[in-house]
């Protein structure tokens, strides 16, 4: 539904096995939404705006703390990434 919305953004997915790729595309994002996991520690460390969901309270404050945002809400993430989303289209 949100690449409906905003056709102008290219929503690109992250590869499953092909790292050098993956680092490539964090690279030149905006931000990226994802389940806490790999690509979100390295998409913090390269200082990409971080949209994850993890049901690890403690993960969530960590990331919070980082400037990034995570949520154990599936419907937040969707909230945060719809306006991070609008604020491209600005």
């Amino acid at each position: 539904a949100l690449m409906e919305l905003f056709p102008e953004i290219n929503f690109i997915p992250l590869e499953d096995f092909n790292y050098a790729k993956n680092v490539e595309i964090l690279s030149e994002s905006n931000f990226i939404f994802a389940t806490e996991g790999m690509w979100t520690h390295l998409s913090r460390a390269m200082n990409v705006y971080t949209i994850a969901h993890t049901v690890n309270i403690q993960i969530n404050q960590n990331i919070n703390e980082q400037g990034h945002f995570s949520t154990p809400i599936f419907d937040e993430c969707l909230t945060k990434l719809e306006e991070k989303c609008i604020d491209l289209k600005i």
